[in-house]
């Protein structure tokens, strides 16, 4: 009454290649950040984290594909746009969230993300100025004058402006 030992090796063989094949769909979700941070928001829309962290998986899309050189506008700025969505809703939501502040401060003060930003020139997008982004470092700054993000972040904006003394104190001010 023994099953063959031939038909159970058989039998685990086929459980453990049905395993491997879940394992590889459910790796393949999480083959790029983006994916993955939205994996987590679909189960946790409220993640104050995944959103940044989706926001910031974006923003790196983004200027991965102009570093490449990409010719795809339209996926540039669908990545810049979803990033700063997600730290502006984050904002709204908190408007004490300095670390979304500081990350939308940084898209805006970016000089290709805020260009693909300011072509937008609707809703949020209409106010989508240099000043803006200085602005929000200041009000991030204002909450918690230790956001180390936030001064290199507003360090990085007024370095890119040639202000270099100004960016030289938020650097500093960054490692404090």
């Amino acid at each position: 009454n023994l099953v063959p030992t031939s038909l159970c090796r058989l039998i685990l063989i086929g459980v453990v290649l049905f395993y491997a094949s879940q394992s590889s769909a459910h790796l393949k979700k999480y083959s790029d950040p983006i994916s993955a941070w939205q994996s987590v928001l679909d189960l946790y829309p409220s993640s104050v984290r995944a959103n940044n962290n989706l926001g910031n998986a974006h923003k790196t899309a983004a200027l991965k594909l102009i570093k490449e050189g990409s010719q795809d506008g339209s996926r540039i700025l669908t990545h810049a746009v979803n990033a700063a969505a997600k730290f502006d809703y984050l904002i709204t939501a908190d408007p004490t969230d300095g670390v979304a502040m500081s990350n939308l401060g940084d898209c805006i003060a970016d000089p290709e993300l805020g260009s693909y930003l300011r072509s937008v020139k609707s809703g949020f997008f209409v106010n989508v100025t240099i000043e803006r982004a200085h602005a929000l470092f200041r009000r991030a700054l204002e909450i918690n004058p230790l956001n180390s993000h936030a001064w290199y972040n507003w360090g990085l904006a007024l370095h890119r402006e040639g202000k270099l003394v100004q960016a030289e104190r938020c650097y500093f001010s960054a490692l404090h």
